[in-house]
């Protein structure tokens, strides 16, 4: 039997790929969308169980449903579908169901996930009567998602997608590899942590919290700084290859980064014969020094390489 070789150092990856960061611990999410388009599909992959069946397409009630997965205690609420347009006096049963899918989380959901068919956008008279429910703010909260027998599409952006396929012969809930599952959740999370807000309440909710707001915003704004910290060291984890390959502004970083790593560490990095064993060593450096170091990192990336950062976000 052979061997394998260890690789030379400047081969090495800086981080393991199996590593995982849990940006969330519990996330509650409303699933809603038109009739047939796959609501049951994504609450089924993200609760990684078969939680929703076809025999819940007569329902005019929201159900809820939630489990343990992937490190995650995920809650999911089904609002049942609509026909024609979302705005039309056909669909006035389910406005009211709509809002109070909504408010039954005391705190407001993390996203609500609109389905779509494949390669639709949503009608922009359906997203102007879900503010007419929920409130201006609710747009910042929606996350499109579209489903076909082959993959689960998460649009974040015009530029940016998940695309999620199932697993050989699996669909989504069947997969043992549980791939499918960690990447859509890890999707949602990457929405989350970006926007304003991590919950959304509707206006009424909203009055009902307005006695706690100054220590539940206080809550709210450490544990967004914890998740953008989190963010931080994933994107490095995800990164460091094409980071390593394309950053440019290693001396402005190590003069930023050198009342944490001392003047020893500061000249192995600018002392490396190459300029891209500048970059390993400085990569090398910020990873061996725990993760405060690497957020001191990520934030100087973000001050000097800050349109490589949005690239690599957008891109990934």
């Amino acid at each position: 039997m052979g061997s394998q070789a260890a690789k030379p150092d400047d081969q090495q990856s800086l981080l393991d790929d199996t590593d995982e960061v849990t940006l969330i611990e519990k996330i509650s999410v409303v699933i809603m969308g038109h009739h047939g388009v796959g609501k049951n599909t994504v609450g089924n992959a993200l609760l990684k169980k078969k939680a929703f069946t076809f025999t819940d397409r007569s329902k005019t009630y929201y159900l809820k449903e939630e489990y343990t997965t992937n490190n995650r205690h995920i809650v999911v609420t089904r609002v049942p579908g609509w026909s024609a347009d979302l705005s039309s006096q056909k669909n006035a049963h389910l406005w009211p169901v709509i809002k109070d899918s909504v408010q039954s989380f005391v705190d407001g959901p993390n996203v609500i996930m609109l389905v779509v068919g494949t390669n639709t956008i949503p009608a922009e008279t359906t997203k102007e009567k879900l503010k007419e429910i929920l409130g201006d703010s609710v747009a910042q909260h929606i996350l499109t998602v579209s489903v076909d027998g082959q993959k689960i599409v998460v649009y974040h952006s015009a530029r940016k997608q998940t695309i999620i396929n199932r697993c050989k012969y699996h669909y989504f809930v069947r997969c043992m590899c549980g791939k499918q599952n960690r990447n859509l959740i890890e999707s949602i999370e990457d929405f989350i942590v970006y926007k304003q807000d991590i919950h959304f309440q509707t206006s009424v909710q909203h009055k009902k919290t307005e006695q706690l707001e100054h220590v539940s915003k206080q809550e709210e704004h450490v544990m967004m700084k914890a998740f953008q910290k989190q963010i931080g060291v994933q994107f490095l984890k995800k990164n460091h290859n094409k980071l390593i390959e394309r950053i440019v502004a290693v001396k402005p970083i190590a003069d930023e980064l050198l009342q944490f790593i001392g003047h020893h560490k500061y000249d192995m990095i600018l002392q490396a014969p190459t300029e891209y064993e500048q970059k390993r060593q400085l990569f090398n450096i910020t990873q061996k020094g725990g993760e405060k170091l690497q957020i001191e990192f990520y934030q100087c990336l973000l001050k000097h390489e800050k349109y490589l950062v949005e690239d690599l976000k957008e891109s990934s």
